[in-house]
């Protein structure tokens, strides 16, 4: 496998902290397109904890490959790894304890060949189930959460025109309002002028039925001068 003889020139060049970058730009593209997503990003946490502990080549492929007896190598103590300032880190897990993978083994025939486990589909098909379930359930609960807003906004659009009705008849009512007291308003000047001209007739009337009663007095004065003269 491309990513296993990646690992294993690696490990013969017994290379230092400083070349894991490359390894990981190296390794990463090519288990992406082999594994799924998680496993991708399971590995490159344990690659980040692997530089963070700055172990050697050796030390990485004793932690991918834990059996390595058949090579008459020794697999690596487990002890605590120092990063730097006196922090002590615990133990560094394998690459099949992150992911689940199994464990990879390693020989000098067949230089890196993953066991059957190593896949491990059924964990992965598990996982990716899991993930699917999940992924589904969250879609159904936005799709009933966007079925409610719309039904709300759906609600809330016809009582805004109902609203908005509403606000129209009140506007109309205060305009037929605002006429009939413009009207009021114009009859009531109209009323006040005919009133006063009615005023200004009532005062001649009166001035004219003065003139007559005492036009009136005046002729019943030379009436009964008149009948006295007669005696």
């Amino acid at each position: 496998m491309p990513h296993l003889k990646l690992l294993e020139k690696y490990a013969e060049s017994q290379c230092d902290a400083s070349l894991y970058p490359k390894l990981g730009s190296e390794l990463l593209p090519v288990l992406a397109s082999q594994h799924c997503l998680l496993t991708t990003l399971f590995l490159a946490l344990w690659l980040k904890t692997m530089i963070a502990c700055r172990l050697t080549g050796e030390d990485l492929i004793h932690q991918l490959c834990p059996e390595d007896a058949q090579d008459g190598r020794k697999p690596a103590p487990e002890r605590n790894y120092t990063a730097g300032q006196g922090e002590t880190l615990t133990k560094v897990p394998a690459l099949h304890e992150l992911t689940g993978l199994g464990a990879i083994k390693h020989s000098k025939s067949h230089r890196a060949t993953p066991s059957a486990a190593s896949r491990s589909p059924s964990s992965d098909g598990a996982a990716s189930t899991t993930s699917t379930e999940e992924l589904v359930r969250k879609c159904s609960s936005l799709e009933a959460t966007l079925h409610a807003y719309t039904n709300s906004d759906r609600v809330l659009r016809h009582q805004l025109w109902l609203e908005n009705k509403s606000h129209a008849a009140t506007r109309h009512e205060l305009e037929l309002e605002k006429r009939f007291q413009g009207d009021c308003a114009e009859a009531n000047a109209k009323l006040r002028e005919d009133f006063s001209k009615m005023q200004e007739a009532y005062a001649v009337a009166q001035q004219a039925l003065g003139m007559e009663q005492e036009h009136h007095r005046a002729m019943m004065a030379e009436l009964e001068s008149a009948v006295q003269w007669c005696h």
